[in-house]
């Protein structure tokens, strides 16, 4: 009876101890992605090794950061009169080496000029890799601007349990593929798409807790025939759990986000509403969305942090109903007026997509008299 019973556990025990794993495979794609770039230009300026010959003419160098460290860049120079980018795509410190290098500006007005598609070289896990950027600088005196926008990534459709996505990637020139990085989920197909509901963005998570299931994730980089390809394989793993109880309706998305040795974690909450169960941990920052409704688009709100536990449930006071609200200052002769939504737990809510098409109004009244009207611009 004893061995049957210790048999019993030992295959019980094999069967939690096997992962299952979900393997998809992404292609390499160039645009379909906007990832937004910071080029800070002041105290900036590269010192190349080697340059074209720019006849004299006032060059504007600069250097993209691919990572937190400022000796980590790609370096540039804008020749604005002749409308063109020298990029230093192998980071050799060499502007006069690296094929496909120069690029002229598709567009130019008032001293703006984009470049677009620019291909920067770069290998992750030890395989070639190009990341596709745009590039907008403007010419303003003694204090130019640049940004730059990350087009390329990887992407395909996946399927986990029954619902089917599409996942994207998309990275810095850095190949590391880390959560430097962005990973998009959303419908497989605009005709599958609520418009209310913009798509899933986040820093690429080591883990990630979705539809009631934990994930870790892993990205392989593999060469292909044309364009290296990235294997995507989430494996599902059972971790401690705790109980969020919502207090708040309407709640249309709550994200959270944890940090630790481990790497980053992220848990996704569609639609919650009671008591959910959420890995433990400790999460900064949480972030509220609220879709749908009469005005189209997304309202989002920082949260206080939230600390998940084995004990008793933890209370996230969000979403409504929700309160309209208008603070008045006066500056001189003038009132300003500054228009909020709150939530339940006191969260400030800001329109993070589709701008309003009808902008509340405002009627300023003494007595039985209108002193004004007007509406609020979104800002």
């Amino acid at each position: 009876m004893a061995l049957c019973v210790l048999l019993t556990v030992l295959a019980t025990s094999a069967v939690f101890a096997q992962t299952v794993r979900h393997t998809f495979r992404l292609e390499y794609v160039q645009s379909g992605f906007s990832r937004l770039l910071a080029v800070p230009l002041r105290g900036r300026e590269v010192v190349f090794r080697k340059e074209p010959d720019f006849g004299g003419r006032k060059i504007v160098r600069g250097a993209l950061p691919v990572r937190d460290k400022a000796s980590d860049f790609v370096g540039f120079a804008w020749d604005h009169s002749q409308r063109t980018l020298h990029v230093d795509s192998n980071r050799n410190l060499d502007l006069t080496d690296d094929p496909l290098g120069v690029y002229t500006a598709r567009s130019s007005a008032e001293g703006m000029q984009k470049f677009e598609g620019v291909a920067i070289e770069s290998k992750c896990q030890g395989v070639p890799i190009t990341v596709r950027i745009d590039f907008r600088i403007e010419n303003i005196p003694d204090y130019p601007q640049c940004g730059a926008t990350v087009l390329s990534g990887w992407r395909g459709e996946i399927e986990l349990h029954g619902r089917r996505w599409s996942l994207g990637l998309t990275d810095l020139p850095d190949g590391l593929l880390d959560h430097h990085g962005t990973l998009v989920l959303e419908p497989p197909s605009r005709r599958d798409a609520d418009p209310s509901i913009p798509p899933l963005e986040l820093p690429i998570p080591n883990t990630l807790f979705l539809d009631g299931r934990f994930y870790t994730l892993a990205f392989s980089v593999h060469s292909a025939v044309k364009d290296a390809v990235v294997l995507a394989t989430f494996s599902e793993t059972n971790p401690p759990l705790g109980l969020l109880e919502m207090d708040g309706r309407s709640l249309g998305r709550v994200v959270l986000e944890e940090a630790g040795s481990g790497g980053r974690g992220v848990v996704v909450l569609d639609s919650p509403s009671g008591t959910t169960e959420v890995p433990v941990g400790s999460y900064r920052p949480v972030t509220v969305h609220l879709f749908g409704g009469k005005q189209p688009g997304a309202f989002t709100a920082r949260h206080d942090p939230v600390t998940i536990t084995h004990g008793h449930p933890v209370r996230l006071k969000a979403g409504g109903p929700l309160k309209n609200t208008v603070t008045v200052a006066r500056t001189g002769g003038q009132l300003q007026l500054e228009y909020q939504l709150l939530g339940v737990g006191g969260e400030k809510y800001s329109q993070t997509s589709s701008p309003m098409e009808t902008p509340p109004r405002f009627t300023i009244t003494r007595g039985d008299q209108t002193v004004a009207t007007g509406a609020f611009e979104y800002g």
